[in-house]
């Protein structure tokens, strides 16, 4: 069974070399390795080259444009080989066990179209992290939607069924939670793999600009909208539950922007349905006084409050 490993890469060529040897370190050795830079022409891209080059029987594919993770990702795609479709950042790296672990449910049964595995989760400095979102969670489009979470790199999926669903939407954020939205709602089969079989680099980030707010609001709104339309598939409680859950992350996207942005945030908040539990009361009162009040202050009250 042929593996094609797809690694994007984007102005992080220092890291690069370590991504593309976890993966020839496999001990699994039926591997296309697919490396889809993403710079566009110059130096960037001349750096991602002279990588690859050192490498034997590892494909490039280069274009004069950024054009973002989707569209490598499924230029990747479009070009693999394999049987079995798996994804790796250029920053992030598999575990040595990885690749044979993750195909052992195709091997078992011949309708499975979707293994997910856990992932571990470290800093820059590879400290581990734990974080609730390093566990692939959901196994029907009902309680994927309700509880789902997915990395890309979590997923070894089959190349026809990728190809069936058109990929990755070029939708700003998001991608993919939503390809698994199309995923669950054309009844695939999925199987889990209960293991961390590579790690994933959280680097820090706490600015967020105006454009990644709109960015993230945009992608939020096809998310519910596809939520929405499934409406059928949930009971009273759910709908609430989902509806305050798209209000909730509308406003929690604008607490580090603007006074515009925050006072935007403080509209989406007022929506939905308060004192829908004691948890949900108790997460939109933090967030309002997030929205409010200045960082200096906020962070002082929280230490008193919230802590």
């Amino acid at each position: 069974m042929k593996v094609s490993v797809i690694i994007p890469t984007y102005q992080r060529s220092t890291f690069l070399i370590r991504a593309i040897e976890s993966v020839l370190n496999q001990d699994y050795k039926d591997i296309e390795i697919i490396v889809v830079d993403d710079n566009g022409k110059g130096k960037q891209q001349e750096k991602t080259r002279s990588i690859v080059e050192k490498y034997s029987a590892i494909k490039l594919i280069t274009y004069d444009k950024n054009k973002g993770g989707c569209y490598a990702r499924n230029k990747g795609a479009e070009e693999a080989t394999g049987e079995i479709l798996m994804f790796l950042d250029d920053d992030d790296y598999f575990l040595n066990e990885k690749v044979r672990k993750h195909i052992a449910p195709f091997k078992e049964d011949s309708e499975i179209t979707m293994a997910l595995c856990n992932v571990k989760i470290a800093d820059a400095a590879g400290n581990e992290i734990e974080n609730a979102l390093k566990y692939a969670k959901g196994d029907s489009l009902k309680s994927f939607i309700l509880s789902g979470h997915i990395f890309t790199l979590m997923m070894a999926i089959k190349a026809k069924t990728f190809r069936e669903l058109g990929g990755f939407d070029n939708i700003p954020r998001f991608q993919d939670k939503y390809f698994m939205y199309k995923f669950f709602a054309n009844n695939y089969k999925v199987k889990f793999v209960n293991e961390e079989l590579l790690v994933v680099i959280e680097h820090e980030n706490d600015r967020v600009s105006k454009q990644n707010i709109k960015n993230e609001s945009a992608a939020l709104g096809v998310l519910h909208a596809f939520e929405v339309e499934n409406f059928n598939l949930f009971n009273k409680k759910e709908r609430v539950f989902l509806k305050n859950r798209y209000f909730l992350k509308m406003a929690n996207i604008r607490a580090k922007g603007n006074i515009k942005e925050r006072f935007k945030g403080v509209k989406y908040l007022l929506q939905g349905y308060w004192f829908f539990n004691l948890t949900d009361l108790k997460r939109r009162s933090k967030l309002l006084v997030r929205l409010l009040l200045s960082d200096p202050l906020y962070f002082k009250l929280k230490k008193i409050f919230f802590v």
